[in-house]
């Protein structure tokens, strides 16, 4: 059965949101050309919580406000939207990251995993060239190393406190942690199998 929900935004109203599982419907009362259907089978999630239109597509997270009472927002729902579900970028809004040199990574992140993109660079340079470091602003002990080349893209997710490298894509998903023996080994494994 489908999860069904309507928002009604706005005391006219000016915009109204329909969305389940298989589309949003968005009617703008003040300007049609911003009215849409979209379809995001991808997307996992959109709720509407205190002023805020949030929407999920497996790792990636939207928000957008909806608050200002004399301006529609249909026009920026839907561009948001479209740009999250055609992204390639699976670190997603990239105005949550802070991107960073390899230098600076080394330098600020002392936790588990750092030294798995040294032996990329020494073993993998092709690979370790195309990744592209940052640092999550809400996350700041945490590093994140995005690669993106044509229809493949990555991230490697260094968690400081759980003492975890986590390896995903919109697909694929795997955690190595202090369990294992061998992390470095596997973790370069799984990115050349399974990722690239």
């Amino acid at each position: 059965m489908s999860h069904y929900t309507k928002i009604i935004l706005r005391e006219a109203p000016l915009l109204e949101i329909t969305f389940d599982n298989q589309i949003i419907h968005i009617v703008d009362f003040k300007n049609e050309k911003n009215n849409a259907t979209i379809y995001y089978d991808e997307l996992q999630n959109i709720a509407f919580i205190k002023g805020i239109i949030k929407v999920t597509s497996v790792s990636k997270h939207l928000e957008i406000e909806v608050s200002e009472p004399n301006i529609s927002d249909a026009e920026n729902l839907v561009s948001e939207v479209k740009r999250l579900i055609k992204s390639k970028d699976i670190l997603y809004p990239k105005n949550n990251y802070k991107q960073e040199s390899f230098e600076s990574f080394k330098q600020r992140y002392n936790g588990y995993g750092k030294f798995l993109f040294t032996v990329l660079k020494n073993e993998k340079p092709n690979l370790f060239n195309k990744l592209k470091f940052y640092q999550k602003i809400s996350e700041k002990e945490d590093s994140f190393a995005e690669y993106i080349e044509n229809t493949n893209a990555f991230v490697i997710h260094l968690d400081f406190y759980s003492e975890l490298i986590l390896i995903y894509n919109n697909e694929k998903h795997i955690e190595f942690g202090t369990w294992d023996k061998h992390e470095i080994e596997k973790s370069i494994n799984f990115i050349l199998k399974e990722l690239v």
